[in-house]
């Protein structure tokens, strides 16, 4: 006969495999810490990277590994395509961090300022993209304008970012831009990371 088990013994049973493993929970309290310290860096103004290098020196050497690995992450995290203007600012403060935390300098910077020139060339090609389709676009925007105006017995001005089939042509080619830019950047970022040995 099948023994019957209470609760408590079938609770146990399931909850056998859960045991607190604390590597795993310290190695979330160094990563969180390596995300504060990158964003009080990154964020504000008043840290040096000289206080960020000696909260790192601080750390045991040990526990330095996660606690430069979220650093890098977070610095990486905010290095974006840009959508109206480099931020030269916070690329430069993600320039200082990395070279703090990876002991790199000059390859951060060269890796920085490659980037930014990058994203200047992006930029332009947004909007050259832009301006190319005004152009190929504008004979149906007149067509467009001319219906309107007969329709409503007055002249009608459109500007093509009015115009939803505009809109959405631009956004296509725009995404297409966009997809290979971000692939280089990622590349970029793995190159960065290979500085930590991530």
């Amino acid at each position: 006969m099948a023994q019957i088990k209470s609760a408590l013994e079938l609770a146990l049973e399931n909850t056998a495999d859960i045991v607190g493993d604390k590597a795993a929970i310290k190695r979330k309290e160094l990563e969180e810490q390596g995300r504060r310290l990158a964003s009080k860096f990154l964020f504000d103004p008043e840290t040096t990277s000289d206080e960020l290098a000696k909260a790192l020196k601080e750390t045991k050497k040990e526990d330095r590994g996660p606690v430069k690995t979220s650093t890098i992450e977070v610095l990486l995290s905010n290095i974006t395509l840009p959508r109206e203007e480099v931020d030269e600012e916070l690329l430069k403060r993600i320039e200082e961090g990395i070279a703090v935390v990876t002991g790199e300098k000059k390859q951060a910077t060269n890796t920085l300022d490659q980037l930014t020139q990058f994203f200047q060339q992006y930029l332009q090609n947004r909007e050259q993209i832009l301006d190319h389709l005004k152009r190929q676009y504008q004979p149906q925007l007149d067509a467009k304008q001319e219906a309107l105006s007969r329709q409503y017995g007055q002249k009608v001005a459109l500007q093509p970012e009015q115009d939803p089939d505009f809109m959405q042509l631009l956004n296509r080619n725009i995404g297409r831009l966009e997809e290979q830019y971000q692939q280089a950047l990622d590349q970029a970022k793995g190159e960065i990371r290979e500085l930590l040995k991530l």
